[in-house]
């Protein structure tokens, strides 16, 4: 069962940068509901007039899809002015209105939007080449992401090659360097494609990197002299990679001139009596 609820009604905040996708998502809830015939500019050249669909004889089966036109554009009209998040769309809207359509013509709601939001014309063609290549290709399906923003700006085309080529000149990775020319050589073009080939890599890379990484912080933060040994030396007190016979620190160096390794062994041969080798106290 549909959900037609308003709640799924297309919104637009009245940003040109949101523009694409809520014309995108009008056109597609349009058709949802049946009554994308509105947003036909041929179709609509034959939608009657309000005062022309008083006058039509509906119990004609004939005259009904003329009707149902009418209607269609009556109820997308609604749907549209329901979206508008701002006064700008509103106000958009009220100028395809008239006497003949008092709520509005909706392709002509869009056809404006379009002119004013997502450009076509030299300028925007410009524009869209400035803002192309200030992006920056560190992931690839980043980089796949911020072009099809950009591209979402502008009622412009761009096809596949050139944006492989815009990849290319963006590209200072000698690993996935070959697979991007490979690609722009092709007789069938993929950039989607491309992005998620280069994808791949990228994420095998940096897998191989936290791995090296891991196993050389875990190596630093165990060792830190060049020794081989993981445990504490009994000498300095540090994971330095000795044992207290080997440490490379002067005997009793860290511990206010006592080396526990002695201290214990003393200690444990009896040793109250014997004078330290280091400090000159007895007893340890």
């Amino acid at each position: 069962m549909y959900d037609n609820s308003l709640s799924k009604i297309p919104h637009w905040d009245g940003k040109a940068e949101s523009f694409g996708v809520y014309a995108s998502k009008i056109e597609a809830y349009a058709e949802f509901m049946g009554i994308g015939d509105a947003l036909d500019p041929v179709l609509m050249e034959n939608c009657p007039t309000k005062s022309e669909v008083v006058a039509i004889d509906v119990t004609n089966p004939t005259n009904m899809p003329l009707v149902e036109l009418y209607k269609a554009n009556k109820q997308l009209c609604a749907i549209i002015a329901l979206g508008q998040g701002k006064s700008h769309g509103i106000a958009l809207l009220g100028k395809t209105k008239n006497d003949d359509y008092p709520n509005g013509l909706a392709y002509e709601f869009v056809a404006k939007a379009k002119k004013a939001n997502k450009p076509s014309d030299a300028s925007a063609m410009i524009e869209l080449e400035i803002e192309l290549e200030k992006l920056q290709l560190k992931g690839a399906r980043d980089f796949y992401n911020d072009v099809v923003g950009v591209l979402d700006k502008y009622e412009v085309t761009k096809m596949d090659h050139e944006l492989i080529m815009l990849m290319a000149r963006k590209n200072h990775d000698t690993s996935y360097a070959r697979l991007i020319l490979d690609k722009l050589k092709s007789s069938s073009p993929d950039f989607d494609g491309l992005c998620n080939s280069v994808s791949e890599i990228q994420r095998l890379t940096r897998s191989g990197n936290r791995g090296r990484t891991g196993d050389k912080e875990v190596h630093l933060s165990s060792v830190d002299g060049k020794g081989t040994f993981k445990g504490k030396c009994r000498n300095c007190g540090k994971v330095c990679g000795f044992k207290a016979k080997e440490c490379t620190k002067r005997k009793g160096e860290l511990h206010g001139g006592r080396s526990n390794g002695d201290n214990e062994g003393n200690i444990n041969n009896g040793g109250a009596g014997k004078t330290c080798n280091f400090c000159g106290l007895k007893g340890h």
